[in-house]
């Protein structure tokens, strides 16, 4: 289902991206599909959405911030060095992405099913 959340809802997006596969588009040139697994490891793949090859697959490993819950950290799984934050927008479906080099707005583009606390 699309998010049609009230400002009341307290969001879990901790198990929201747990059971879903999250998509988004960035500058309509590709997709970016995100699984999050409760190890604490992600799966990142990158659809060049021209020719629709695959065009990047990165295995990270990801924690929740305890500032913000709608925030979490993510690494590759061999460092302790983050290398970037992700921020998931689940009213206006987006999912920010900011590294020392960038700050990305993805659009996110399948139904999910958000769960709440």
């Amino acid at each position: 289902m699309w998010c049609n959340v009230g400002f009341a809802d307290e969001i879990d997006y901790k198990k929201t991206i747990l059971n879903n596969k999250i998509i988004g588009i960035y500058n309509d040139t590709g997709k970016h599909e995100w699984v999050f697994n409760k190890d604490g490891t992600a799966q990142w793949e990158i659809i060049h959405l021209a020719s629709m090859t695959n065009i990047g697959s990165y295995k990270k490993c990801w924690t929740q911030t305890e500032f913000n819950e709608d925030a979490f950290k993510y690494r590759e799984c061999s460092s302790l060095e983050t290398d970037g934050m992700l921020n998931f927008d689940f009213i206006n479906m987006t999912l920010r992405l900011r590294t020392s080099n960038d700050d990305l707005i993805y659009k996110l583009i399948e139904p999910i099913k958000i769960f709440y606390k």
